[in-house]
C-alpha cells in the first residue's frame, strides 16, 4: 500500500486602501484638524483564498510494472478496482475547492515533499516522483509533482461563486518492474493558493 500526506496551505493578501485622511466632500460639513476631538481613519481590505476538501491518497494493490490509481483514502479507499493492466473506475484521486474573494483570480501551485517516495526507513526509495503523475481536469493539465514550486493553474480573474471553484485530480503512479522491496511508501504533496 502507498500512502502520501497532504497539507493545505492558505494564503491571506492584505491590500490597504487609501492611506491618507479621508478628506470631506463639499456637501459635507468642513473636515476637522486631527486632534483628541477628531481623528484620521483609515481602511484596509484583505483579500482571502482558502483550499478546502484535500485529504490523503492511498495507492492500493500495487503491482511491479503496472500503474496504479490513486484512491482517497477517506471517501473510496478502494476505488483502484482494476488489476495490473486494466481500467480504472475513473474516481478522482483528489477533490477540493478553492475559495477567492480576489477579483484579480489566483495561481495554483504545488510542491512534493522529496524527489522520490520514501521507504519505511525515511529513505529515498527506487519510486520517484518521475513515476507519478497527476492529471488536473480543469487544467487540462498532466505533470509531474516536483521539489520546485509549480504552478499548475492559473484563473481567469473572477472572484469564485458560492460554493467555490471545484477541482478534480487523477492520480497514478508507475511502479517499476524491479527494484522496489514489498512494503509501504509515502511522500507529500503541498498545495498553495495565492493572488495574482
Amino acid at each position: 500500500m502507498f500512502k502520501r500526506r497532504i497539507a493545505a496551505l492558505l494564503a491571506a493578501v492584505a491590500i490597504p486602501l487609501g492611506g491618507a485622511a479621508l478628506a470631506a466632500s463639499p456637501a459635507m460639513a468642513a473636515a476637522c484638524t486631527p486632534g483628541p476631538n477628531c481623528q484620521t481613519v483609515n481602511v484596509s481590505v484583505n483579500t482571502s483564498i482558502a483550499i478546502s476538501g484535500l485529504q490523503n491518497v492511498v495507492f492500493q494493490g500495487a503491482v511491479p510494472g503496472a500503474i496504479d490509481q490513486g484512491c482517497p483514502a477517506t471517501t473510496d479507499p478502494g476505488c483502484a478496482t482494476a488489476g495490473a493492466g486494466g481500467s480504472f473506475d475513473g474516481t478522482p484521486s483528489e477533490q477540493y475547492t478553492i475559495n477567492s474573494n480576489d477579483p484579480n483570480g489566483y495561481l495554483l501551485n504545488t510542491t512534493a515533499g522529496t524527489t522520490a517516495f520514501l521507504d519505511g526507513t525515511g529513505s529515498l526509495s527506487p519510486l520517484t516522483d518521475a513515476m507519478w503523475f497527476i492529471h488536473l481536469s480543469q487544467a487540462s493539465l498532466d505533470y509531474n509533482p516536483s521539489t520546485t514550486q509549480t504552478t499548475v493553474f492559473t484563473s481567469a480573474p473572477h472572484i469564485s461563486p458560492a460554493g467555490g471553484d471545484q477541482f478534480t485530480e487523477l492520480w497514478t503512479l508507475h511502479i517499476p518492474a524491479s527494484g522496489l522491496a514489498a512494503g509501504s511508501y509515502n511522500n507529500s504533496l503541498l498545495y498553495f493558493a495565492q493572488g495574482k
